[in-house]
């Protein structure tokens, strides 16, 4: 008795099928619309508890990267007057060094507490540095 192809070849292309989706949805990340939410976040929610919250909504539909800045983001709008200072002043000498090193450092620092809008001016003026 000859062996049935139709059943194999369908069994194939479903199994396939199946594979492909599945990559396809571990790519996408993000969707567009949560992306819209996030950046909006970042940029113009200034709530640490509405932050906070939203950090763990996002963290918890496995997008921790997105929840892990808006955690950073949401202590960063806790800091007492003094850690607020202190920031500002290493943001500050920072933009008056012409040492690269020193000015990654602060860079890095900076990421690490969630204020990447200074990070990318510091960016911007490291590149200036270099050039």
């Amino acid at each position: 008795m000859p062996f049935p192809l139709i059943p194999v070849a369908i069994g194939s292309l479903i199994g396939i099928a199946t594979a492909v989706t599945y990559r396809r949805s571990k790519k996408r990340g993000i969707s567009q619309e949560r992306q819209n939410i996030y950046d909006a976040a970042l940029n113009s929610l200034k709530d640490a508890d509405g932050l906070e919250r939203l950090g763990d909504a996002f963290i918890a539909q496995g997008l921790t990267a997105e929840g892990d800045l808006l955690l950073k983001r949401a202590k960063l709008r806790r800091r007492s007057p003094e850690e607020k200072a202190e920031d500002d002043t290493k943001f500050r000498d920072a933009l008056k060094s012409q040492s690269v090193a020193e000015v990654n450092s602060v860079i890095d620092y900076l990421e690490a507490k969630g204020a990447t809008g200074a990070a990318a001016t510091l960016k911007n003026y490291a590149k200036g540095l270099t050039t």
